[in-house]
């Protein structure tokens, strides 16, 4: 199961995967250039899930993106781009 907390190493200041992160990026900015609301499913998408999840997660942080509907029993999360 997805944890967040597992995933905080990849943003220490020691340990970023930039290169992953910014991959992560580009495919969010892609997928939100032609619609205003995307899924979960649409984000993810390349490679490991679970790293990309915490990428995303990461984008909401820093309010790139943010969660508009939340759905905790289906898993199921919809996004809205604010200044990505």
């Amino acid at each position: 199961m997805y944890n967040k907390d597992n995933f905080t190493h990849m943003f220490s200041d020691n340990n970023i995967h930039t290169r992953y992160f910014v991959e992560t990026i580009i495919h969010v900015q892609n997928k939100f250039k032609y619609q205003s609301i995307c899924t979960l499913e649409d984000l993810l998408g390349l490679g490991d899930s679970w790293h990309n999840r915490a990428c995303i997660d990461k984008l909401c942080e820093l309010d790139y993106i943010c969660v508009v509907d939340d759905h905790e029993i289906s898993n199921y999360r919809t996004y809205r781009n604010l200044r990505l």
